[in-house]
C-alpha cells in the first residue's frame, strides 16, 4: 500500500550505540555512546575528544582519545613536573609514565638518581644534585665536590654550590 504523496515517513530512529575505547594498557576503558546524529557523548555531555578535553582512567591516569577513520583510539597524557637544581639555573623535567614511575627524556628515573646541573667555577666541572621524591614531591640536594687536603690526617675541601670557592671540612 502506497502512502498518499503528502504523506512522509519520518526518518528511521538510530538507537544510541556504545562504544568502548581501551585506555592504554592501564588506564581501564572508556564507553562512549553514539547519537542520532552521528556525534558522540561521554557521561550524557557531547564529546569530540583531543587534548583540550582528556578523559581520566584508572589511577587517575588521564588519556586523549581521537576519532580517525571511523575509530577511536587512547593516548597516555603524562604530567610533567620541573625541579630546580639548585642555585645552578638548570631544571630538569620529569614525566609521569603510565606504569605509575617517572622518565626523563624518554628513559626510566627514579628517586635518588644524581644528574649534574651548571658548572661550578671553583672546581672546572658541573654541580652534583641528587633528585629525591618524597611525601609527593621532587627535590634536589647539592652534593658537593670533596677533595681530599694532602698532610692534613683526611681533612678535605669541600665545593661551594655557588663556585666561589672551598670550605673546610670532615
Amino acid at each position: 500500500m502506497a502512502l498518499p504523496p503528502h504523506k512522509k515517513l519520518p526518518p528511521p530512529q538510530l538507537e544510541s550505540e556504545p562504544v568502548e575505547v581501551r585506555l592504554g594498557d592501564d588506564g581501564g576503558t572508556v564507553t562512549l555512546m553514539t547519537t542520532a546524529e552521528g556525534a558522540f557523548t561521554l557521561d550524557g555531555e557531547a564529546f569530540v575528544g583531543g587534548a583540550e578535553n582528556p578523559v581520566e582512567g584508572e589511577g587517575g591516569r588521564q588519556y586523549v582519545l581521537t576519532f580517525a577513520d571511523g575509530t577511536w583510539t587512547a593516548a597516555f597524557l603524562p604530567t610533567e613536573v620541573m625541579i630546580d637544581l639548585g642555585i645552578s639555573g638548570t631544571t630538569v623535567t620529569l614525566a609521569t609514565t603510565e606504569a605509575g614511575g617517572w622518565s626523563r627524556d624518554g628513559e626510566a628515573f627514579s628517586s635518588g638518581t644524581i644528574v649534574q646541573g651548571g658548572t661550578n667555577a671553583a672546581t672546572g666541572a658541573a654541580n652534583e644534585y641528587e633528585v629525591t621524591f618524597a611525601d609527593g614531591n621532587w627535590t634536589s640536594t647539592y652534593r658537593p665536590a670533596r677533595m681530599t687536603i694532602g698532610g692534613t690526617g683526611g681533612l678535605e675541601a669541600i665545593a661551594r654550590e655557588d663556585g666561589s670557592g672551598f670550605d673546610a671540612g670532615d
